[in-house]
């Protein structure tokens, strides 16, 4: 009779022994997985605070040039997709030739603060630089921005 129960033990044990492994790993491939996500979260984030600009869009613009050769913004609206309250951004505009080259950037700084996820529109931006004369296209980006820090009370 303790032969037999012996025996019985021995059985249930080594039937649930490759059950309990497979739930081991699965239980680890889990927290892998889990801990992945957790990393790739955080540096996102970090990406996204070490460079914002990459996470600021102009998402529509208007433009002409002057008489004399200036280029002005006549309405450019700004995007910010980041968690991030940003300030003092420096818009870049890329003048273009014929074949789609970039000739010069022309660029000027709008000192506003832009709230997290985000639009505001501007106007009336001149830009720094005499637009060239073969120049026929104009294609504008967000080329820095700088955090607005509040203290919360």
């Amino acid at each position: 009779m303790i032969g037999l129960a012996i025996f019985i033990y021995a059985a249930e044990r080594s039937s649930s022994e490759p059950i309990k492994r497979a739930g081991r790993r699965l239980s680890g491939a889990i927290g892998a997985l889990v801990g992945i996500a957790f990393v790739l979260a955080i540096a996102f984030v970090a990406m996204q605070a070490v460079w914002p600009e990459h996470w600021i869009a102009v998402t529509d613009s208007q433009w002409h040039v002057e008489a004399d050769g200036i280029l002005v913004l006549d309405l450019v609206m700004i995007r910010n997709e980041t968690p991030f309250d940003l300030k003092d951004f420096v818009v870049g505009c890329d003048a273009k030739g014929n074949s789609g080259t970039t000739i010069t950037t022309l660029k000027t700084k709008i000192y506003e603060v832009l709230l997290r996820n985000r639009s505001k529109q501007f106007s009336s931006l001149r830009l720094l630089g005499k637009y060239p004369d073969q120049a026929v296209s104009v294609s504008c980006r967000v080329l820095d921005a700088h955090y607005h820090w509040t203290k919360r009370t």
